[in-house]
């Protein structure tokens, strides 16, 4: 007799998964899109977006008419964003990009 053994334990309840997602936006048109890049690309003195976020943002602009984007840079990975920061993405963004993996 095989006895199959599933390495991944059960999915918790949805009562139990703690916060759930916020909902998909029906579209990206009109909307902000925050940036928040741990990578960033250094050139001479100057940081800029890293080139993957640069290219998703000219592709959302150009494909999704998204309205306006953020990019808030960090100073590193270990470190959340500014409270300052923070504040912007929260009032400001419909949409938030995060780098932290890429």
């Amino acid at each position: 007799m095989l006895k199959i053994l599933e390495p991944v334990p059960p999915a918790p309840s949805d009562a139990a998964a703690g916060p759930q997602l916020a909902p998909r936006l029906d579209s990206l048109a009109g909307t902000t899109v925050a940036f928040i890049d741990a990578w960033g690309h250094r050139a001479g003195d100057e940081n800029h977006m890293y080139p993957l976020f640069a290219s998703l943002r000219r592709r959302l602009e150009r494909e999704h008419a998204v309205a306006e984007t953020l990019w808030f840079p960090k100073e590193s990975v270990s470190q959340g964003l500014s409270p300052d920061a923070l504040e912007k993405v929260i009032t400001r963004a419909e949409a938030v990009v995060v780098g932290e993996a890429i």
